[in-house]
């Protein structure tokens, strides 16, 4: 990643600022499980290429995939929404689909992970930036975006995750889990949520993801 040129998007600078705890988990998490390929899905100016060599991005914004394109003219892009897409082409290719902040604007954990599983990935990772808590409905947002994601708050909880994962029946391969952000960043103490789904059936995988936090 070109430091020079990935300083012009202030926001994704903030965002790996204000989130450190998961970009240093990412990195870990690919170098113990051998991810040598990721789907990144909503990935915007595809930050997680730089972990590994082989690299699809999707996302929607298309000023902004513009600007990428200029710069990596070689990365793999698709400019559309992902739930709606054929991935039958990339089915059994790629190690890991990577969903960082990208519920938030849908609303709905179920049409994502749905499409996700269709690529039949070894791992599927997605994140909550926002938050995840037991309770996520006594969470207070604060900030630009509280109003617009109010509405979609209680779709983030474990409790309706979980209800997510059973009818897509992959509830016994996966784990949620909480990082600590960033605190030196923020006066609020803020957690990022992690769902994990080893559709590999990794030996040890729960012991080695604690190993990378």
């Amino acid at each position: 990643m070109n430091d020079i040129w990935f300083s012009k998007f202030e926001p994704y600078r903030r965002m790996v600022r204000k989130h450190k705890p998961l970009w240093n988990f990412i990195p870990k998490f690919i170098e113990e499980f051998k991810v040598n390929s990721i789907i990144d899905v909503g990935g915007g100016i595809g930050y997680a290429r730089q972990f590994v060599d082989q690299y699809v991005l999707f996302d929607s914004n298309e000023a902004l995939i513009t600007e990428v394109k200029k710069q990596e003219p070689d990365i793999n892009v698709f400019i559309q929404d992902f739930t709606k897409a054929d991935v039958s082409f990339l089915k059994n290719k790629y190690d890991l689909v990577l969903m960082c902040a990208i519920v938030e604007h849908y609303g709905s954990l179920y049409p994502l992970l749905a499409k996700a599983l269709e690529v039949e990935s070894r791992y599927v990772l997605i994140t909550f930036f926002k938050g995840l808590t037991k309770n996520t409905l006594e969470t207070k947002w604060h900030g630009k975006g509280a109003e617009k994601h109010k509405s979609t708050l209680q779709l983030f909880n474990k409790e309706s995750i979980d209800d997510c994962l059973s009818k897509l029946n992959v509830l016994d391969k996966s784990m949620v889990f909480t990082l600590e952000n960033n605190k030196n960043y923020s006066k609020r103490q803020i957690f990022d949520g992690i769902l994990l789904i080893d559709l590999a059936q990794t030996n040890n995988f729960i012991e080695r993801v604690k190993n990378a936090t």
